[in-house]
């Protein structure tokens, strides 16, 4: 009965991974590549309308788009623009990279923050505690009156399985969605769409959780609240100090970055974007879309 248990917690597991990793492929295929196609026409019909189209006045960039040339661009020609170009040129993400960036900050702190819990896992369950020659040792203790099952030690055996069958999947899962969201976000064509997006792509980082509240049933998911691991003796002994939220601080830091890196230095959406729409489309939005009080 236990090791029907433990098979069927790992199917569940590698469904889920199947789940997640299906749509990630298929998000990237059939979702983000439309628009990151879309995005580049767009711009690039912008690009050669607002350097004049001449060959002099423009250079190719990565995959043969067209970007204008410093000095020869022309603010009066936008008036001149397709209205159906205008209006998506000015719905370019990085044309508003504050608003862009909250956005963004948000899809990394989620990612973040399931990195997190998966390299808290790893270091609870793989790195600190006793080894022991079996696969795991798990003693019941009495804690308010009720049972306690406590996780003491883990062999070797069972930690190589939770590293390759656990831990790294989860990583790879999430590294994938850090950079599938981060690409498909940049790539939105539409402001408003920009909110949806990011919801969207919170759903497929929470197909476990949904998976969990719905397939698991009521006695695993009790024995799982009863669950507890060893506290290892230097965990038990540390207290808060400065120390400790400066490491909990570096998670925060390094989401900053990744943002600020990825929107301004590697971003390939818009290879070599020219940050030239903003002054030309801020005057346009504020006089068809902005409301005024009489």
């Amino acid at each position: 009965q236990r090791l029907a248990r433990l098979i069927g917690a790992f199917g569940l597991l590698w469904f889920n991974i199947a789940m997640q990793a299906a749509l990630i492929f298929a998000t990237k295929v059939l979702v983000s590549a439309k628009s990151v196609w879309t995005i580049r026409k767009i711009y690039q019909q912008y690009e050669v309308h607002m350097y004049g189209g001449d060959s002099g006045h423009l250079w190719s960039s990565i995959g043969g788009q067209k970007r204008g040339m410093p000095g020869n661009f022309d603010a009066g020609r936008f008036q001149t623009l397709d209205a159906g170009v205008k209006e998506g040129v000015c719905a370019i993400p990085l044309s508003r990279p504050i608003f862009t960036g909250l956005i963004l900050f948000i899809w990394t702190l989620t990612c973040v923050g399931e990195l997190r819990r998966t390299v808290e896992l790893f270091r609870r369950l793989v790195c600190h505690g006793s080894t022991s020659s079996r696969f795991l040792r798990v003693t019941i203790e009495t804690q308010d009156s009720h049972d306690i099952f406590k996780l003491k030690t883990l062999g070797l055996n069972a930690r190589a399985l939770i590293t390759l069958l656990i831990v790294l999947p989860r990583l790879g899962i999430t590294f994938a969605l850090l950079e599938l969201g981060s690409r498909f976000l940049l790539a939105t064509t539409s402001f408003e769409n920009l909110i949806v997006n990011v919801l969207a792509l919170a759903v497929i980082k929470d197909i476990k959780d949904l998976i969990y509240s719905t397939v698991v049933s009521a006695h695993d998911k009790r024995e799982l609240e009863l669950t507890r691991i060893a506290i290892a003796d230097g965990d038990r002994r540390e207290r808060s100090s400065l120390q400790s939220m400066l490491q909990a601080s570096v998670w925060l830091i390094a989401a900053v970055a990744f943002v600020w890196l990825y929107m301004f230095r590697f971003q390939s959406v818009l290879p070599d974007y020219q940050w030239d729409v903003k002054r030309v489309c801020s005057p346009w939005i504020q006089e068809r879309f902005v409301e005024r009080s009489d």
